[in-house]
């Protein structure tokens, strides 16, 4: 395990640096700005399963009345966190596609055939 993370301490480090800024701007209840918003609508919709509007999220409601079911935090909180994590794994899989393509694009040249390490770090 403490080979893994310091094999990928560069990747933990900014998905946290990430994940602690979302957090950080996660509002806590309702405020003046998500009253005239569709936030409470959502909320709602959420809690007893209907549809929010004629073209609600079907998934979205679905996963966030799993976490309204949380026993802690407000309903505003949990909803907002369903946006964090999926926001995280949208993070995750966007750099993962973006190295991937990285390293399939320049797998030929020889620069990264003789190098040792296995990991390519392009900016």
């Amino acid at each position: 395990m403490i080979k893994f993370v310091k094999q990928y301490y560069p990747e933990f480090l900014s998905f946290g640096v990430i994940f602690t800024i979302l957090m950080i701007d996660l509002n806590p209840d309702f405020t003046f700005i998500n009253k005239a918003a569709d936030s409470i609508g959502y909320i709602y919709s959420a809690q007893y399963l209907y549809p929010s509007y004629h073209t609600s999220p079907p998934l979205y409601l679905l996963v966030s009345h799993f976490f309204l079911m949380l026993p802690f935090g407000t309903e505003a909180w949990r909803m907002g966190l369903v946006s964090v994590l999926s926001t995280m794994g949208a993070c995750v899989f966007i750099y993962l596609i973006i190295t991937r393509s990285m390293v399939s694009c320049w797998a030929d040249e020889p620069w990264i055939k003789n190098s040792s390490s296995t990991k390519i770090w392009c900016i």
